[in-house]
């Protein structure tokens, strides 16, 4: 069964955070930035005032969102988040395309 993502919202599979450090050092903390992969949006976003605006946001894009935004849910074994636009703080670029940007 698959699901649809509603106007000026977003689906999100979050990243795991890693477990050792890239030096081999086991982290002992949990606390880290929320990021993770669009895997779905609505057809259009919606501005401050409920117009229809279209997305900055493309899926496959990599985000930020903040730590207590959002709903989950289960699907085909994994974690669903679902936010609403505004709750996106950014989104992040490849090194490659940032130096091409530049």
């Amino acid at each position: 069964m698959g699901f649809k993502v509603l106007n000026g919202t977003l689906a999100v599979v979050r990243d795991e955070p890693e477990k050792l450090s890239s030096g081999g050092i086991v982290l002992t903390t949990d606390e880290h930035l929320p990021v993770g992969e669009v895997i779905g949006l609505g057809e259009y976003d919606l501005d401050s005032k409920g117009n229809k605006v279209e997305w900055d946001i493309e899926v496959g894009d990599r985000i930020v969102w903040g730590t207590f935004s959002g709903q989950t849910f289960e699907h085909e074994g994994k974690t669903v988040l679902v936010l609403k636009s505004e709750d996106v703080f950014a989104v992040l670029e490849d090194e490659d395309e940032a130096e091409e940007a530049e």
